[in-house]
């Protein structure tokens, strides 16, 4: 290889290392003036709700409540103060719910000053979906948002393996030699590992 080669080689290399350690730096470059650390807006002034998947029996529920949108549904249905701000959530037969479809549901009494609650379910591999809203002193809920749809994932190891996935018999031999190893007399990337 010419010393020309054997430069432009090195200088990808660093070119390429660097790209690498940059990919993961959110501070701002001053060089291109370019804020890419500029903060998101606290609300964004619409009543919703959103449910996340945690794992198989958590989902992640968060939400917006308007002040004006809080202040409509109090007037429209009469809740009072002593309304009590709830998440329902529903165990939803099928994947989407249309108010009808659900097997049970529970309440969460959240505070009002909240707007994320980690739930806990009772199954997994179940589809779930959620309002939030007001129950009030007769215990009537009106709710003010519906979240999306989601389904927890099975608790259990999938019985199915995806061949795409499994590799050659020669690849998982040399997997299984590499985890045998494991046991202290060797590490990954020394150089008795192959």
């Amino acid at each position: 290889m010419a010393n020309g080669e054997g430069d432009r080689a090195q200088a990808r290399e660093r070119d390429w290392e660097e790209a690498e350690r940059a990919k993961y730096d959110l501070r701002p470059d001053p060089a291109s003036g370019e804020d890419r650390a500029a903060p998101l807006p606290q609300t964004y002034g619409e009543d919703r709700l959103a449910l996340l998947v945690r794992d198989p029996v958590c989902i992640f529920a968060y939400w917006e409540m308007t002040p004006a949108g809080l202040a409509a549904l109090r007037e429209k249905t009469g809740a009072g103060a002593e309304a009590v701000m709830i998440l329902r959530v529903y165990k939803v037969a099928g994947d989407a719910f249309d108010g009808t479809n659900a097997s049970r549901f529970f309440d969460v009494e959240v505070a009002d000053a909240t707007d994320n609650w980690y739930v806990s379910v009772d199954e997994a591999g179940r589809a779930y979906c959620a309002e939030i809203g007001l129950r009030d002193a007769g215990g009537r809920f009106h709710a003010l948002a519906r979240s999306n749809s989601v389904t927890t994932p099975p608790s259990s190891v999938a019985s199915r393996v995806d061949p795409a996935w499994a590799g050659t018999p020669e690849e998982q031999a040399a997997v299984f030699a590499r985890s045998e190893r494991m046991d202290g007399a060797s590490s990954p990337g020394s150089a008795e590992a192959t």
